[in-house]
């Protein structure tokens, strides 16, 4: 959670992946209820299926891991 209130994950299924290699994404919280922020689709190549939660450092960027098509897996970092 950010110091706004929002909340970030990942999915391992969903986005334009083939093979569903799933998405980071935000969620804000408005007045008309929660507003959904995809931030990176994952395409296999950068990364596919993430695993686990995401860290929030102090500038706004995101670090995690997924899985990769070569089987070794990565870590990523997205930034504002």
């Amino acid at each position: 959670m950010d110091k706004n209130g929002a909340l970030y994950g990942t999915t391992n299924e969903g986005g334009g992946c083939i093979n569903a290699c799933g998405v980071a994404f935000k969620l804000a919280h408005t007045k008309n209820g929660w507003h959904e922020t995809v931030l990176h689709d994952f395409k296999g190549l950068d990364g596919e299926n993430p695993q686990e939660r995401l860290i929030l450092d102090a500038k706004g960027n995101l670090y995690g891991v997924a899985g990769s098509s070569a089987g070794a897996g990565v870590v990523f970092e997205l930034t504002p």
